[in-house]
């Protein structure tokens, strides 16, 4: 357990190995099969972990994780080839060999959590879970490089480490509200003079606030829904700062860590937790919530299924529920953990963070762009005998799967236009008009923006010469 909590899933799945082979007649709980199974998964195995996900329903017949696992065999495949979406994936220059994730989007900048050392790493206080430093929020401003491919990316500079929320201990995940007063973020049991734990010495995270006084944090308190006896932490806010979203291990929730929402009341009040219930939270990890400004729930998660470890999913926010968790795929997700995604209010760029294979050190931070690529399709209708043109004839852009996506009229020179168009989608252009046969024309449009596709649509009569064609 120690090395599959640390994300040594190679070692992790040596030693779980061993614990089925030398105890494979004992009763073992369903647990030690899911790690079993998501260590070999993180190290490449997908069939070999799915088998071993699969032996879950032995003991545990309604575990909604063997049901995902039913319902989507071929999620490797649905995972890796996954509609373009996201490109420029950037490993950011202010990571370190130390833990660096969290990119938070603030007025002007970003705030980030990290364990990077002080100058000397020697002498840091060292957490003994991993021989790392104690968490740290920093603050970072954003700027636009040429990578090694010449292509602008996102990238942070001049880190440094915000003054009067960190202490000895843990602060991390900090958000900070529109108008930039307000500030949430996680912290352990530590009340600036001691530190505070359960009946069994065992110390918790909880979400603290402060506020802004000229350039200085203030007032640091504790939300009124913490305990010494649970963990709550990594804070999000929805569009209109109303609610807030949260992550806790407190009694009653359906796994090992659930998304949880609360109202944001007046005079620093709250209303009670509510989990979100079993359409977003699994008997695996739910973690790192975040709310876009579209209304979307971003979060990452074990127990839906993934690509390895944790991986980042979308839902959208309804009236009275959430629809089913979307997998963001690849090149977001990953064979490791894949984790606090953020979007910018334009949602054309973003962060999330990453232990995969290829960074720099633990956790990475790494940028991104939406790709935005849009194409037109244009031509002109005519009689394909006479070649006489076609006004006032009906033209339908229909995609792949049948459906009709686009509808419009040629105008008196027999022209069509369909705008604001895909790139790299496959479509058929049908032209319909009485007393000729229906047009079809195939085609893909290029990976070029603003690029303009000629599909002109030659529409055989009915009757020539008094023929029926």
């Amino acid at each position: 357990d120690s090395y599959y909590f640390n994300t040594n899933t190679e070692a992790a799945e040596h030693w779980y190995e061993k614990l089925f082979t030398l105890h494979e007649k004992e009763a073992i709980s369903t647990e030690y099969y899911f790690r079993y199974a998501q260590s070999l998964k993180s190290n490449g195995k997908y069939k070999e972990s799915d088998s071993w996900l699969l032996k879950i329903k032995n003991s545990k017949e309604n575990d909604s994780r063997v049901r995902a696992l039913i319902s989507k065999a071929n999620y490797y495949a649905e995972y890796s080839n996954t509609e373009k979406t996201y490109i420029n994936i950037h490993n950011l220059a202010t990571n370190t060999t130390y833990s660096d994730y969290g990119a938070t989007i603030v007025n002007g900048g970003i705030l980030f959590s990290s364990t990077r050392p002080n100058v000397d790493i020697e002498k840091n206080r060292l957490y003994k879970w991993n021989q790392q430093p104690f968490f740290n929020v920093y603050t970072a401003k954003v700027s636009l490089i040429k990578n090694d491919f010449n292509i602008e990316v996102l990238d942070l500079y001049e880190p440094e480490k915000l003054n009067n929320i960190n202490t000895r201990y843990h602060e991390a995940s900090a958000i900070v509200t529109k108008d930039g007063g307000t500030m949430y973020f996680t912290r352990d049991n530590y009340d600036g003079k001691k530190l505070g734990s359960d009946k069994k010495r065992t110390t918790h995270l909880k979400i603290y606030k402060a506020e802004l006084s000229g350039t200085t944090w203030i007032n640091v308190q504790e939300l009124s829904f913490n305990s010494n006896d649970f963990s709550s932490g990594q804070p999000a806010l929805s569009a209109d700062e109303k609610t807030m979203y949260f992550v806790s291990d407190m009694p009653g929730g359906y796994g090992a860590t659930d998304l949880y929402k609360v109202a944001i009341l007046e005079n620093n009040t709250y209303g009670k937790p509510i989990n979100l219930g079993t359409t977003i939270n699994t008997e695996g990890r739910e973690m790192f919530p975040y709310i876009g400004v579209d209304n979307v729930l971003y979060f990452s998660s074990d127990g839906h299924i993934g690509l390895g470890a944790l991986d980042i999913f979308r839902s959208k926010i309804t009236a009275k529920d959430y629809t089913t968790p979307a997998n963001l795929g690849v090149p977001i997700n990953s064979k490791r953990d894949d984790f606090s995604y953020v979007i910018d209010k334009q949602q054309t760029k973003g962060y999330f963070s990453s232990n995969r294979k290829g960074g720099k050190g633990d956790d990475d931070i790494y940028s991104f762009v939406i790709y935005e690529c849009e194409e037109a399709i244009a031509g002109t209708a005519f009689d394909a005998i006479t070649k006489e043109i076609l006004p006032n004839t009906m033209v339908k852009l229909v995609d792949k799967d049948g459906e009709i996506i686009k509808r419009t009229t040629t105008n008196q020179e027999g022209g069509y236009s369909f705008g604001n168009v895909n790139c790299e989608k496959e479509y058929t252009v049908v032209a319909d008009r009485e007393n000729f046969k229906l047009a079809l024309k195939q085609l893909k449009t290029l990976a070029v923006h603003n690029a303009v596709i000629q599909a002109d649509l030659e529409l055989i009569p009915l009757v020539v010469q008094g023929q029926i064609v």
